[in-house]
């Protein structure tokens, strides 16, 4: 295939492309993956790995090495395995026991947390979105005052207040 003149640059591989895939699907599906990339890279120095399923990549021992796969356990689910923190540091490590709240589960806590949350949660809104909403309505309504004002030149002078 190196001698072939179809393939001899990457204008004539591109033209050839189907012709090339062929052929390099004919070598590659008789071939372990490991000796096939090893002899790609370190001979021929391209740059190369294998490409994964779901199941080799939770097999790999880097991936165990590292606790990307840790097992939690679930309410409604049972016993599921799950990914790991990819960070890791060694005075803070990343705690994966705590799983994702189910819908609706943390509301009551945030509303209950929230100034004002009860008049949102009779109207029957969440807490923090009420909130939210409500702070933004009273800026609003309050025309911006004592809001820092910016411009091209930077923030304005601050005003004086009466002693």
């Amino acid at each position: 295939m190196e001698r072939d003149p179809a393939f001899a640059d990457n204008a004539s591989r591109v033209t050839h492309r189907e012709a090339l895939a062929a052929r390099i699907e004919a070598i590659t599906v008789t071939q372990p993956r490991a000796p096939l990339a090893d002899r790609c890279s370190r001979r021929n120095d391209i740059p190369c790995g294998p490409i994964n399923d779901y199941a080799q990549v939770f097999a790999d021992p880097q991936v165990l090495a590292r606790e990307m796969v840790v097992e939690i356990e679930h309410p409604t689910l049972g016993h599921l395995r799950t990914l790991g923190s990819p960070i890791k540091m060694s005075a803070t490590p990343p705690d994966v026991s705590r799983r994702a709240p189910q819908l609706g589960e943390h509301t009551g806590r945030s509303a209950d947390r929230k100034p004002g949350s009860a008049t949102c949660r009779d109207r029957g809104v969440a807490g923090s979105w009420c909130d939210h909403l409500s702070a933004r309505l009273r800026v609003i309504r309050r025309g911006l005052r004592g809001w820092p004002r910016y411009t091209t030149a930077g923030p304005a002078p601050a005003a004086k207040r009466p002693a």
